[in-house]
């Protein structure tokens, strides 16, 4: 057997109450122990036990190596064997909830050693398993002054001990065992090997305490004194799975916020059409969010924080046990603000995006973004845009939908593809904007359908249009209809790919690219109406299967039909929709992405060291005048979201905000990061685009909305009340959809079934009015 015990030697005696210890672990039967106390310390049903853990303990229950033992109470996941001469050893990977199956492997002097559902090999102090322990009470938290000769033991009783001087600062409990106090002993160092360790709960008897001090308030209340390190041990502890919120308010106080939380983060099935609630606590040192399903008990929590150590920046916050995290953030957290809303429309569906806006009206999309499985669930529905009232709703099931507003902005042209979990065929409807009613429809033949591009609807004028692409089995066709009556005007085959570039509900042709060829045909007719041929078939372009430019933020509020960028041959070109006018030209070069910034510039991120983009690592970003057909400047790095206003640029410098002169591209400004945070992120954040208000950029960045002083960097607040949310099917919808404005109003959707509109006045006020700052301690 291999020998588990702490360095420090007990006696014989101790040695025979081990043995007790031992055998009396073989033969205890599995139970369930939940004990009513005052805070939650043990008030953790063992409810979350994800897929994959369970595929783990199937297998080592079948190799019938293992002896099985139960937890009586929360009890510290050692890392490593703890070691008397070695704080490090005190490192904890997490806590074992209350009724845990331990499945130990070895025993030896005071501890288990057993494998986790994680797969990680930790060490449990045998005391946790006995029924000593489950007399073990909750108090209300108490800091605690140490003798100088105290000493801290493993558990009540242990031979185990470590030094007073590391709780010479004090120490917080929440829990007691008879005459002795479990405190919680942040770890040092507090990071290995990307991971967090995790406060250790030790032990100290009563006689050995010199003085206590209550917390006369909630521990993260608006008045509270209690450092936030003392907080953070104490969660460790005392916020388990299964917490309620009655329990958390009475030891945390009242939270800054509470606002609706996404489905994606609630982890009971029986939550489907509600949800529950995300709690919010902030100081200017740190912020906390904790998760409650709908019967109000913790689902999880996040610590947010800022990298103030080297070794945080490499800490994953993804770790067992998952549902409680430390998120290291590259900006410093900051405090929030809650404008006040001129409507707020509320959605069954996570993610919400606008499509399409008219004069009265915006249409919107939502989806659950992969909840519901591998694939997305979601639909369209209309709000008033006065009062954000919603007029009409369509689901699409699990089939995409698609949307563009008819040109006498009365009707919503929407085309859902077949939903694959029910026997129902692609539909293009038109839907009256006011009140949802169908103005007609009509049914696409199921075997007519191969859409293959990422957006099958388009509108030319009056007319819509329907584009199928070929296959093995048959011609690819495009079906151009009324938008009136849904009467077919005319169609076209195509034996070979093509691609429609036709934008928005306003261009006045229909828009054809195929090998050498763009056409523009008259809606009505089908007649070409002026043609463009380049000298070799058109090269694929590897930053978009469409062939259309990435750029700023191009808002659902833009109308201007006539100049875009489209690939030809082997050159990006700069066309007028109307005429056929090509007025710039770029070369095609696969080591290179490109943006659009206005009519005159391309910003163009370039791989130095490889052929392609995706395979280099050494970057730079070049600016290039159309109009001069040169380069301007170049950068090192990779700037992207760009976003043109006068004299500059605002970007994700290597993923950081920054704006850059125009003229030599000099930067102005880089928003500060935290203390040790990587200044430079190799690449890109997950983010959406700029949108600047008055002297104020507001940017979806990670999981926040971020407000950004535009002339100097500064970080102003984060918008409470909105979540985001990233996936491989949503690029697009974040970067053009999810933020916008109208010139007077914000219009931002949120990943918690929330879309809301917002004044510039009242977000200024809320930006920059006077109001408290959360404390530091």
């Amino acid at each position: 057997m291999t020998d588990l015990q702490p360095k420090n030697s007990p006696n014989a005696a101790f040695k025979n109450k081990q043995n007790l210890r031992k055998t009396k672990l073989l033969a205890l039967p599995a139970k369930r122990f939940a004990i009513a106390l005052c805070v939650p310390f043990l008030l953790v049903p063992a409810t979350f036990t994800p897929a994959y853990a369970a595929a783990t303990t199937q297998q080592q229950n079948e190799n019938g190596s293992e002896n099985k033992t139960t937890l009586y109470l929360p009890a510290p996941y050692f890392k490593t064997v703890p070691n008397a001469q070695d704080r490090s050893s005190l490192g904890v990977s997490y806590y074992g909830e209350t009724g845990s199956i331990l499945n130990v492997t070895d025993v030896s002097g005071e501890l288990l050693q057993l494998r986790t559902s994680f797969g990680e090999q930790v060490y449990v102090p045998i005391w946790y398993t006995e029924n000593q322990s489950a007399d073990t009470e909750s108090i209300q938290p108490v800091i605690l002054r140490l003798k100088p000769d105290a000493a801290l033991h493993l558990f009540p009783g242990s031979e185990s001990v470590w030094s007073a001087d590391y709780a010479a600062s004090g120490a917080i409990s929440a829990v007691q065992s008879g005459d002795w106090y479990g405190i919680s002993l942040p770890a040092d160092p507090g990071y290995a090997n990307g991971s967090v360790v995790r406060p250790a709960l030790l032990w100290v008897e009563k006689s050995q305490i010199q003085s206590t001090q209550k917390p006369v308030s909630g521990l993260l209340s608006a008045d509270s004194t209690v450092p936030t390190a003392m907080v953070r041990s104490l969660t460790e502890t005392s916020l388990q799975i299964g917490t309620t919120q009655a329990q958390t308010l009475e030891l945390l106080g009242e939270p800054y916020s509470r606002t609706p939380l996404p489905y994606s983060e609630t982890q009971t099935e029986n939550s489907k059409g509600e949800r529950g609630e995300k709690w919010r606590y902030e100081r200017s040192d740190a912020q906390l969010t904790l998760s409650f399903g709908v019967d109000g008990k913790l689902l999880g929590w996040n610590w947010i924080l800022p990298t103030s150590e080297a070794a945080q920046a490499g800490v994953n916050s993804n770790q067992p046990p998952y549902a409680f995290r430390y998120d290291f953030r590259t900006l410093p957290p900051v405090a929030s603000a809650s404008p006040e809303l001129l409507w707020q429309s509320e959605s069954k569906l996570d993610a919400q995006y606008l499509l399409a806006a008219s004069e009265k009206v915006l249409v919107l999309q939502e989806d659950d973004g992969y909840v519901s499985g591998n694939h997305l669930e979601g639909g369209i529905y209309a709000v008033d845009r006065t009062s954000g009232e919603r007029l009409w709703s369509r689901d699409a099931g699990y089939g995409s939908v698609h949307t563009l507003i008819s040109h006498d902005e009365r009707s919503a042209l929407v085309f859902t593809e077949s939903d694959p979990q029910k026997d129902e065929k692609p539909m293009l409807r038109s839907i009256r904007l006011r009140d949802g009613a169908v103005r007609w429809s009509r049914e696409i033949e199921q075997a007519e359908t191969n859409l293959t591009d990422s957006n099958p609807l388009f509108a030319a004028d009056t007319s819509v249009v329907i584009a199928v692409q070929p296959n093995e089995t048959g011609k690819g066709l495009l079906t151009v209809r009324s938008q009136q009556s849904g009467s077919v005007r005319w169609t076209k085959e195509f034996a070979d790919p093509y691609q429609v570039l036709n934008q928005g509900s306003n261009d006045p042709y229909v828009l054809i690219r195929q090998g050498r060829w763009i056409q523009a045909l008259d809606p009505n007719s089908g007649q070409a109406v002026w043609s463009l041929k380049s000298d070799e078939n058109t090269v694929a372009d590897p930053q978009s299967t469409s062939g259309l430019f990435n750029g700023q933020l191009a808002s659902p509020f833009d109308t201007d039909p006539s100049l875009r960028w489209v690939a030809l041959g082997k050159d990006h070109v700069r066309l007028n929709a109307s005429t056929g006018e090509i007025t710039g030209r770029y070369p095609i070069l696969e080591n290179e992405q490109v943006d659009v910034l206005g009519n005159d510039y391309l910003l163009i991120r370039r791989a130095l060291n490889a052929s392609t983009y995706s395979s280099g690592s050494l970057f730079e970003t070049v600016l290039y005048d159309v109009k001069l057909k040169r380069e301007l400047w170049s950068i090192a790095g990779q700037a992207d979201r760009p976003l043109l206003n006068q004299d500059r640029v605002f970007v994700l410098w290597n993923g950081i905000p920054a704006a850059l002169s125009i003229e030599d591209g000099q930067p102005l400004w880089k928003t500060e990061t935290a203390e040790f945070a990587l200044g430079n992120l190799g690449g890109s954040a997950a983010s959406g685009s700029f949108l600047r208000f008055e002297d104020t950029l507001l940017l979806p960045y990670g999981p926040d909305l971020l407000a950004i002083d535009a002339q100097t960097g500064k970080l102003l607040r984060r918008i409470d009340g909105v979540s985001t949310l990233y996936n491989e099917s949503n690029t697009q919808l974040m970067r053009n959809h999810f933020l916008n404005s109208d010139n007077h109003t914000i219009y931002v959707g949120s990943a918690n079934g929330s879309f809301s509109a917002i004044s510039f006045e009242a977000l200024s006020r809320a930006l920059h009015g006077e109001e408290s700052t959360p404390s530091a301690d």
